[in-house]
């Protein structure tokens, strides 16, 4: 109940995950053109390479090893802002849940018979309040964190896979 009052964050926050793990795998995918280029002395352009070298002309700028590196360090940089903002969005949805779970667990106890509230510990509701949602954040960060690695190693695989077929099966 509590995680259904946040649809819209958790949303944002699964698409940003998606997105950086995009980005990141695209990033990384530029290091191939970038070995090839230094490798390789024909003017044979792999296919990934072509994608990349028609980026860089749609930037006005001329295929060569510096503009290679200079687009992966860009794109570096803005894999990393992004990832940044997703995880200070993650924070605030965290906390947000937190509260609302607190917040939930008060107004629980404060509804209930006050009969049956008598000989409760003031003290240690306190201290269960606190841990139950302590628990409770400590499980949600590390869901958030296995979708977001479950997306950046599908994305993974597949830019293996698409890469070189051969490998990228024998690698899944």
């Amino acid at each position: 109940a509590v995680l259904s009052s946040h649809p819209s964050a958790l949303v944002i926050i699964v698409l940003g995950d998606t997105v950086v793990a995009l980005l990141q795998v695209v990033t990384l995918s530029l290091l191939y053109p970038i070995i090839e280029l230094l490798l390789q002395s024909s003017s044979e352009e792999s296919a990934l390479g072509g994608y990349f070298s028609r980026l860089l002309q749609i930037l006005n700028l001329r295929p060569s090893f510096g503009n290679y590196v200079l687009l992966f360090l860009a794109m570096s940089v803005v894999s990393s802002a992004i990832y940044f903002l997703v995880a200070g969005s993650q924070s605030r949805f965290v906390r947000d849940v937190v509260f609302a779970l607190r917040f939930d667990l008060v107004r629980r106890v404060l509804r209930s018979r006050w009969s049956a509230l008598g000989g409760l510990d003031h003290g240690e509701f306190v201290t269960l309040v606190t841990h139950e949602a302590d628990s409770y954040r400590g499980l949600l960060k590390h869901i958030l964190v296995v979708v977001a690695a479950s997306f950046q190693v599908a994305l993974l695989v597949a830019a293996v896979i698409y890469v070189d077929t051969v490998f990228g099966v024998l690698a899944g």
